[in-house]
């Protein structure tokens, strides 16, 4: 993912040695024991709301790296141009910086509540300053000699059917010594990832009775404005007329039975848009700060991938993934699968495990 390759661009500008999305590694009780000043960096690099792509064809890139320079050679299937068109009013009613900004202060905010951590240096990182001489100007102002970073990268995306929002973020907690003229010395001192999914937005069709009652009132509709015309009535009139009564019948149809692909995508995009894409704010909002206590909660399991997977206290799930804790909508589960070791992830109950294994 696009937001993966910058991220990872970031850590070897920060000097960081490993950008592993996936596999858990925990932090140790001496660390905890300890007084710490971390500088906390929170980086958003998406420029607006991106299509999960683990679902349809992925964006083909091939780079050939050679003396020091990329060449990067693109291809776009047509579908996710499409997408990316049906998605313009979504596009246009997001405010990408606000949840930026947003997102950072609900971190920060909840972070500052870890009594072994004493945040000293706050940073928004973004799309438009991940460059070399903003992140040295980063660098050369707050990563002198040793120091603990705590980076938080997230993003948010929207399912291909477009009915459910999906958070992710990746947290690493790096020690990194600056070394002026040489390569710098990291080691890891915790990182996993975590994923908060929203829940599933679905629209219930007419039915055949009610779609009857709506078919007569558009035609006692049209037969009003027909009788209004009267002596004014026209053939451009009543063509246009004609033409209003068409537009009502036909989104009137769209709503008998089953929606179809196209007619469901808009409803959905008009939902998530309408109100300056309120519902995307809220669900920002809610996923931040329920990742927020993920990340509280698992730094401070000390224990290794395998004990928490022998763990006979959880319960197992199908999928590879243990049960962590539940309400009476959401679960939280710990995934075990190669690709997603030890991630946290929030679910609604009503979805597939799956959601938290891709």
């Amino acid at each position: 993912m696009q937001s993966y390759k910058i991220s990872c661009f970031l850590a070897i500008i920060l000097g960081l040695s490993s950008c592993s999305l996936t596999h858990r590694t925990p932090l140790s009780n001496e660390f905890r024991k300890s007084d710490n000043s971390v500088a906390l960096y929170t980086i958003m690099s998406q420029e607006n709301i991106t299509i999960k792509k683990t679902d349809f064809d992925m964006v083909l890139k091939a780079a050939i790296v050679a003396a020091g320079a990329t060449v990067g050679i693109i291809v776009v299937p047509v579908n996710l141009i499409e997408y990316e068109k049906s998605l313009a009013p979504l596009y246009q009613a997001i405010n990408n910086e606000e949840y930026q900004q947003k997102t950072h202060l609900i971190l920060r905010d909840n972070i500052e509540t870890f009594d072994w951590i004493n945040l000293i240096d706050n940073a928004v990182i973004k799309s438009e300053n991940l460059h070399l001489t903003k992140l040295g100007s980063y660098k050369n102002k707050s990563l002198k000699g040793e120091k603990l970073s705590l980076i938080i990268n997230s993003s948010y995306n929207i399912s291909p059917d477009y009915d459910k929002l999906e958070f992710n973020a990746h947290v690493t907690l790096n020690k990194i010594n600056y070394r002026p003229n040489k390569t710098n010395l990291n080691q890891v001192l915790y990182q996993n990832s975590y994923r908060y999914i929203s829940s599933q937005k679905q629209f219930t069709p007419r039915t055949k009775k009610e779609n009857q009652h709506a078919a007569n009132a558009i035609e006692s509709w049209y037969q009003l404005e027909y009788s209004k015309l009267g002596s004014r009535m026209t053939s451009k009139r009543k063509e246009k007329l004609a033409a209003l009564k068409k537009l009502k019948s036909y989104r009137l149809s769209s709503e008998v039975g089953e929606l179809s692909q196209k007619a469901r995508q808009v409803k959905l995009v008009e939902f998530w848009a309408h109100d300056n894409a309120i519902e995307v704010n809220n669900f920002i909002n809610r996923a931040t700060k329920e990742i927020s206590k993920m990340i509280l909660l698992d730094m401070q399991d000390s224990r290794t991938f395998e004990q928490l997977k022998a763990d006979p206290q959880l319960k197992s799930l199908t999928g590879g993934a243990k049960l962590i804790s539940s309400d009476e909508q959401r679960i939280l589960v710990r995934t075990f699968g190669v690709a997603t070791e030890g991630r946290l992830c929030s679910l609604p109950k009503s979805l597939k495990l799956k959601n938290c294994l891709g």
